[in-house]
């Protein structure tokens, strides 16, 4: 009678099932073979199961929660007020994916969230309102209302400096995260006062405080905020701030190493300079942070050489290479010799120009076809592992010679074909093929047992038979 109730309850069903149970796959880990995955079934089913997939939350790893947000985000903004509850006073995961998904939301999101808050959209007087929600939420929860108040624009910011010297410690680290948000997106009239106080706050006692502190210093990306920071570490009067100063000014330097571009050049020019001011500071605690982050800038510049160097190397190698064509997906590409040593060490990306050689069907597979462990089942032949190819020019040889047997199969399956059909109608047909079959017998003992193994094998696979009669002839 479970049907029945749903539909007096208006419970959404799906492929005979309703929601709940769809929610408890998620609790369970019980999928059966051949059925819809959870996902799929909450999409059909629609707003009406939303309650059932927030519940699920808790049970999911974290990307299928993401799949879950996206899911709801498609539902629309009619589920801004659950959504919204749900966040605010639920502090299971439940909540956390709730307030993702209202980011997801945008500004219907944020206009339901300061509802329920009572804050209305006046700057002035929701600032106060969300910093104290804010105050009383766990960390993780912070970034949705700091992102709700930078939704309010720039007017949202001045009212929230004042609370970064809050007498409240809660208060004061939630102004400081919320501070954080504006920091890409203030003009240059604001920028100063938004640094004067990240560096004020950073002198704070409290340690998450400071922690919020620089992580909102390392938001800024601009050449006028490096130059403020590189004034901040020779100038500030407090030392703290100082070292916060030089500890974001590495992160630029650090961050800055990939790009390649002028302005991240330059941005890594000048912060490096600063740095190095900094090294002759009067205060110990502002030398040693400074000495130390010019030893993990040498650091990085060392890899990011080696790196370099090594790409020239491979570069010079793949350029001297045979060009290949992978068995599976037919690219031509020229493969980059290396070790198996060195494969256990690369990237995906780098796999790719990596040749790869089946064990028992000798096919070249590119590094796109291929898992990333050495030894993995051939997708071609099923019985095979791939290894990497270190002698190309032996791959090639092997290949053609496994090619040239696989020709060699289907010819003999041809003939017994043709001496099967003509042993009882026409007997010299039968005669000209069995002495065809006969001469090509001696030929597979050319290379050993080890090559009559193989096309016997494949001749059986052709013909669908357990092993080739040779006998019979």
């Amino acid at each position: 009678m479970g049907w029945l109730w749903d539909v007096l309850t208006r419970t959404p069903r799906y492929k005979g099932k309703n929601c709940w149970y769809w929610a408890g796959t998620a609790r369970t880990g019980h999928y059966v073979c051949g059925e819809p995955t959870m996902t799929e079934a909450f999409r059909a089913m629609g707003p009406r199961a939303a309650p059932a997939l927030i519940q699920s939350f808790r049970y999911l790893e974290d990307w299928e929660c993401y799949q879950g947000g996206a899911i709801l985000a498609e539902m629309g903004v009619g589920l801004v007020p659950y959504l919204v509850r749900t966040y605010l006073h639920d502090s299971s995961a439940s909540g956390y994916h709730c307030g993702q998904t209202l980011m997801r939301l945008g500004s219907a999101a944020v206009e339901g969230l300061f509802e329920a808050l009572g804050a209305g959209k006046d700057p002035v007087k929701a600032v106060p309102v969300v910093l104290r929600a804010l105050g009383g939420m766990k960390h993780i929860r912070h970034s949705v209302l700091c992102w709700a108040l930078h939704e309010l624009g720039a007017a949202a910011l001045l009212p929230v400096l004042p609370f970064l010297s809050d007498p409240n410690l809660t208060i004061r680290s939630a102004a400081v995260q919320a501070v954080g948000y504006f920091c890409t997106s203030t003009d240059n009239a604001q920028r100063g006062a938004v640094l004067d106080g990240l560096l004020a706050a950073w002198t704070d006692p409290d340690d998450q405080v400071r922690g919020a502190a620089k992580s909102a210093l390392a938001r800024f990306r601009s050449p006028e905020v490096t130059a403020s920071l590189v004034e901040a570490a020779s100038r500030n009067e407090a030392a703290r701030a100082r070292i916060a100063a030089v500890e974001v000014l590495a992160q630029i330097a650090l961050e800055a190493q990939p790009a390649g571009t002028s302005s991240s050049t330059e941005d890594r020019t000048r912060a490096v300079a600063g740095i190095q001011a900094a090294a002759s500071d009067h205060d110990q605690g502002v030398r040693e942070a400074a000495i130390h982050a010019l030893q993990e800038i040498e650091t990085a510049c060392e890899r990011e050489n080696q790196a370099r160097r090594k790409e020239e190397e491979r570069a010079k190698r793949r350029a001297a290479s045979t060009p290949h064509r992978c068995s599976k997906c037919d690219r031509l590409f020229r493969p980059l010799p290396v070790s198996v040593a060195e494969v256990l060490t690369m990237t995906r990306d780098e796999l790719e120009d990596v040749l790869f050689q089946c064990t028992d069907c000798n096919r070249l597979l590119c590094g796109k076809c291929r898992d990333r462990w050495i030894q993995f089942s051939c997708p071609l032949c099923q019985e095979g592992c791939l290894a990497a190819v270190e002698d190309l020019d032996w791959a090639a040889k092997a290949l053609q010679k496994h090619q040239a047997d696989e020709a060699l199969a289907r010819e003999i399956a041809r003939l017994y074909r043709a001496a099967c059909r003509l042993r009882g109608t026409n007997p010299e047909g039968f005669q000209h093929a069995r002495e065809q079959l006969l001469q090509i017998w001696p030929t597979l003992y050319a290379d050993g047992d080890e090559r009559w193994q193989r096309v016997n094998k494949w001749v059986a696979q052709l013909l669908g038979i357990p092993s080739f009669p040779w006998s019979e002839l």
